[in-house]
């Protein structure tokens, strides 16, 4: 369980975030905790690849090895929310972000692994929720919501290997 920042904010959306910093380094140098263990257990084989991701109130380009998917990538276009906010990622008018195939054929959910492999834990997506200082994350049920950026949630990282 990782939070996505310290304090509540999406400030800078995920290319910013701590937990990007944790999973690959604060500007993707492969310098964070989880890609160097990554790189101990498979090799250096990761391969870097450029992303259109929200960067809060606009979408930028960047660099990524290891990197969550957004909400547009496991398939989670629309959010259910009493006052029709969506993630910032749809400010994506070209379309650039795909569903992943392992989301066409797999719910989103992740198992948690521990006492009760039965309990679906929620984890992080790397869409900033537009309207707010949240990130979007695939809920308990498999439902697409939002959650405080310093909440302690799952993380389920992608990344390619050349």
């Amino acid at each position: 369980m990782r939070r996505m920042n310290a304090g509540n904010t999406n400030s800078g959306g995920y290319p910013a975030s701590e937990m990007r910093a944790f999973l690959e380094g604060a500007a993707g140098d492969g310098s964070g905790p989880f890609e160097l263990g990554l790189k101990t257990a498979i090799g250096d084989y990761l391969y870097t690849v450029k992303r259109y991701t929200s960067v809060k109130n606009g979408m930028a380009w960047n660099d990524f090895t290891v990197f969550l998917p957004t909400a547009l990538e496991v398939g989670t276009t629309l959010y259910w929310d009493s006052s029709g906010v969506y993630p910032d990622d749809e400010d994506d008018t070209e379309s650039l972000q795909k569903k992943f195939p392992i989301f066409s054929v797999r719910r989103t959910r992740k198992r948690k692994i521990g006492e009760n492999p039965d309990f679906n834990s929620w984890w992080w997506l790397a869409s900033t929720y537009s309207g707010s200082s949240s990130f979007c994350h695939i809920n308990t049920s498999g439902t697409a919501y939002n959650h405080s950026a310093s909440g302690a949630g799952g993380c389920a990282p992608a990344f390619c290997v050349a």
